[in-house]
């Protein structure tokens, strides 16, 4: 009996765990979304520090997800930009019948 008490307590923390990402997810989500909108700040209060610690960790969230959306998109521009370049590079020593057919049809 002790052991089907210990597995059920162990489900129940497990979806408890589960359950509060999804929320600290949709949170930072929702905080992303004003964060490009009119920039988000943490409003932090000494007489409520619990709603004070929350909001600073959704906050620090919403501050990884602005950096890694940053990085992301510098690293995209750059792959962007280095598929272009082989993509010239492969046309330019193509033999001179394709190359008439790829500049006919992109350019």
């Amino acid at each position: 009996m002790v052991p089907k008490l210990h597995a059920v307590g162990w489900y129940v923390l497990e979806v408890g765990l589960v359950a509060c990402v999804a929320v600290y997810t949709a949170l930072v989500s929702i905080g992303y979304r004003h964060y490009q909108e009119a920039g988000y700040s943490p409003r932090l209060s000494l007489s409520d520090p619990a709603r004070s610690a929350q909001r600073l960790f959704v906050w620090l969230g919403v501050k990884a997800v602005a950096g890694l959306v940053h990085v992301s998109r510098s690293a995209f521009e750059v792959l962007c930009d280095a598929s272009a370049d082989v993509g010239d590079w492969v046309i330019s020593k193509a033999d001179p019948d394709l190359r008439e057919k790829v500049r006919s049809k992109f350019l």
